[in-house]
């Protein structure tokens, strides 16, 4: 009797650890923002800022390409303005703000010793996903002078998952996060 009760609780155990493999968005669709002040660096005196109309987008296989930064633009200025920061023209402004986007794919296949090609291996432990995910860092910096002058800020901007950067309101909120975070950059 004592060996079918054991035998019946591993049964159950089992077959409860092949159950729905389930994981939070948060967590394929998250992302990890970054931001780092230089050190000594004077936000205070400077009010005006540059934003360079173009991002230079960077593939996974090394080749690079030039965009419209319209798709951030709003997000960036509408956090600037909201510290007190002005726009101003190149050669006029105290600061200024570039953006660069990286893109590609990184793939995850956890331990298992079984892989059916279908994106989940099994293994005695239950089911864990295998798979390809898209993801995209966006950096944003800011320099004084605003071309080629010494960085002042930078922000890095994660995101895994649903074609990286593809969705507006993922970016508009991991940018929100960055100027959240950076609080030394408000008059």
């Amino acid at each position: 009797m004592r060996a079918r009760r054991l035998a019946g609780a591993l049964a159950a155990a089992l077959l409860a650890a092949c159950g729905s493999y389930t994981v939070p968005d948060s967590v394929i669709y998250g992302q990890a923002v970054y931001t780092q002040p230089a050190p000594g660096f004077d936000f205070a005196s400077r009010t005006t800022y540059w934003l360079d109309p173009t991002v230079t987008v960077v593939a996974d296989d090394g080749s690079s390409s030039q965009a419209l930064l319209d798709w951030v633009a709003n997000d960036i200025t509408t956090s600037l303005d909201a510290y007190g920061w002005s726009p101003a023209a190149v050669g006029s402004a105290d600061v200024g703000l570039e953006v660069m986007l990286f893109t590609g794919t990184s793939g995850t296949y956890p331990a298992g010793y079984w892989c059916n090609y279908s994106g989940y291996t099994s293994c005695l432990a239950g089911w864990s996903y295998a798979g390809v995910y898209s993801q995209g860092t966006v950096v944003l910096q800011m320099g004084a002078p605003p071309v080629g002058g010494q960085l002042a800020w930078m922000a890095a901007l994660h995101g895994a998952g649903g074609g990286g950067w593809n969705d507006p309101a993922r970016v508009s909120e991991a940018i929100g996060r960055a100027f959240a975070q950076s609080p030394y950059l408000a008059h």
